[in-house]
């Protein structure tokens, strides 16, 4: 937010993390409203220049159906990740917060958080062979 009201330059708000080698960009302080801001010209000018500049880059935003701001960024980047808890998210709220990407702009894949594998293999889905033990210690 500091970069996109000009208290701070790009280059001086991303930060290193130094355990990854990952540059980051924090959310900053907002004194306007955030989706006003994600609104206004300078979010796609400093996504822009972020992707002159970074190999990739990942934007985590807050639930879909919670504010806005999810449903703006969707029509600015390249693909958007839905993430749904395994058993615990209702169906008709998947379906809303997908309506709301798609009406966005955004190109939204979903991914499922915490699989039950016993349940997944009580489907008779072949492909429930893929949660082997040394990758259960993801799941539930």
């Amino acid at each position: 937010m500091d970069v996109l009201t000009k208290k701070v330059t790009l280059v001086d708000a991303i930060q290193k993390d130094k355990p990854s080698g990952a540059f980051v960009l924090t959310a900053g302080s907002a004194d306007a409203s955030p989706a006003d801001l994600l609104q206004s010209d300078q979010m796609p000018a400093l996504i822009g220049e972020m992707v002159a500049q970074y190999d990739a880059i990942i934007i985590d935003a807050p639930p879909v159906l919670a504010v806005p701001d999810a449903g703006i960024l969707g029509g600015l980047v390249d693909r958007t990740a839905l993430v749904v808890r395994w058993g615990a998210t209702k169906m008709e709220t998947v379906a809303e917060a997908l309506q709301r990407l798609q009406d966005g702009g955004a190109r939204p894949a979903m991914i499922l958080s915490m699989v039950d594998p016993k349940a997944h293999s009580g489907h008779g889905d072949s492909g429930s062979d893929m949660f082997s033990d040394a990758l259960r210690k993801y799941y539930s």
